[in-house]
């Protein structure tokens, strides 16, 4: 059976701590069950399995029957990348299931709809920019651009507004097959720490 079909047949974990939020989620035959979602720039790592075992109680499903866990790979903050990220890899592991990684560009446009253009905070004055046509596929590589590109009309994102794509968006990306990728960090710059052999700490 493929990725696509484990997320829409059966119980699927969804995970984002790619942004402005700490999302945990479970849906069952395509349809969200139990969403938990809480605003916070840091404190994912203590935050997120609390909410997903709460989103699990809810949803009434155990863990061994989830047939595959979905999350965002950014770009978003190191830290709050590396803690979705892991728990997903973690739970694919223990669980014995697929990982499937959407970048937060697809994410935001799967909510949004249409010709869009993906601005999110890159928390050091500019922005990771990319664009999506109307069917919700991406027009370009992402590129890091100023952050007055939020303002102009069909921009989407934190910096235009937004907080976080729901979970349902993040289902909804993962579920396209152009979409996907592997459960590894995207970060498209690096990081402001330096170890002393001169490499960036990524």
């Amino acid at each position: 059976m493929s990725e696509q079909d484990e997320l829409g047949v059966g119980a699927a974990i969804v995970l984002d701590t790619a942004g402005r939020a700490c999302q945990a989620g479970v849906f069952v035959d395509g349809a969200p069950r139990a969403l938990r979602r809480a605003e916070m720039l840091h404190g994912q790592a203590e935050a997120l399995l609390p909410m997903l075992a709460e989103a699990m109680a809810e949803a009434g499903v155990d863990y061994a029957a989830v047939r595959a866990v979905a999350v965002t790979a950014g770009p978003g903050s190191f830290t709050g990348l590396r803690v979705g990220l892991a728990a997903a890899q973690g739970l694919g592991l223990a669980i014995g299931c697929p990982v499937v990684a959407v970048s937060s560009f697809a994410a935001w446009a799967a909510e949004a709809g249409g010709a869009v253009r993906v601005v999110l905070d890159t928390r050091r004055g500019d922005a990771f920019v990319q664009d999506f046509d109307a069917a919700g596929r991406a027009a370009g590589e992402p590129f890091l651009g100023p952050a007055a590109l939020a303002q102009a009309p069909g921009a989407v994102g934190d910096l235009a507004g937004g907080v976080a794509p729901g979970l349902a968006a993040v289902f909804a990306a993962a579920r396209r097959p152009e979409a996907r990728r592997p459960p590894l960090p995207i970060y498209l710059r690096e990081a402001d720490a330096v170890p002393r052999g001169g490499a960036p700490c990524v």
